[in-house]
């Protein structure tokens, strides 16, 4: 127990670091795939640490702007559009065909600007992702929730499985044979049994009884119940994950609603 809680405290800063290092890359990785470039934040970092948000050249200054356009409206409407004249054409071309501007927003990556015309997804890459969609979202729940427990969950061995404790009680994750502070005190009580059926190696049993009992263990408990808390943002970091297959499912689903709504229009 003592060697896992210095693991915990020596890599816990470490593992914090790391978790707000992704969460930037993540804001980061999110407005340069909207927007299809990292120009417009490079230009704000500029403008608020240098202070000069315009060009002084003029054309460089219209050149500037038009592509500072673009962004924006690639990432107010979902598009990957180039150039200015792009966007002309297409607004024209949805004005033209009466096509919904939202329906079309929700079909990046399978809308060409370029060409006006939607590629057609595979279907099983669409079922897919949606299992993605829900493995993920299951796993992180099950990881926010390890963080939200007010037990420390801890592996005493490569031969233990692993398992939950506090200060009166502890069992395996996936097992409901469950030992407390009363029986480990009760002399009579047959450990070697209670290993057997928890699958918990008979010295880890030992181990728990003496985490009870001893009050340096007992803190150790209570650290590494702290120092879990971190896995709630682990999970919920993944449930984001989920959120993005499920996003990316949709998208493709619209693709094929639009597909088939623009061959109902035609036949008509």
């Amino acid at each position: 127990m003592e060697d896992f809680v210095q693991f915990i405290e020596k890599y816990d800063s470490f593992f914090k670091l790391l978790l707000a290092l992704l969460i930037i890359i993540t804001i980061w990785l999110y407005f340069y795939k909207k927007t299809g470039s990292s120009y417009s934040m490079t230009d704000k970092l500029w403008s608020i640490f240098v202070g000069q948000k315009d060009f002084y050249n003029k054309k460089l200054d219209t050149f500037h702007k038009e592509r500072h356009d673009v962004d924006k409206f690639n990432s107010v409407y979902n598009l990957n559009a180039a150039n200015v004249a792009e966007l002309e054409k297409f607004t024209e071309w949805v004005k033209e065909n009466g096509h919904d501007i939202r329906k079309i927003s929700g079909i990046k990556g399978w809308f060409s600007i370029a060409k006006l015309n939607v590629s057609k997804p595979a279907r099983s890459m669409t079922f897919l992702l949606l299992l993605t969609f829900f493995f993920l979202v299951l796993s992180g729940l099950f990881v926010s929730l390890c963080g939200l427990t007010p037990n420390a969950i801890v592996k005493l061995s490569k031969q233990d499985p692993w398992f939950i404790i506090n200060h009166q009680r502890a069992k395996p994750l996936f097992n409901e044979a469950a030992i407390t502070a009363d029986n480990c005190a009760d002399t009579s009580y047959n450990k070697g049994d209670y290993s057997r059926r928890s699958g918990i190696t008979l010295g880890s049993v030992n181990g728990i009884c003496q985490a009870f009992q001893d009050k340096k263990e007992s803190m150790a408990i209570d650290k590494i119940i702290k120092n879990q808390k971190i896995l709630f943002y682990v999970g919920l970091y993944i449930i984001a994950f989920g959120g993005l297959a499920l996003k990316y499912t949709f998208r493709r689903i619209n693709a094929l609603d639009f597909i088939h709504s623009s061959l109902q229009k035609r036949r008509n």
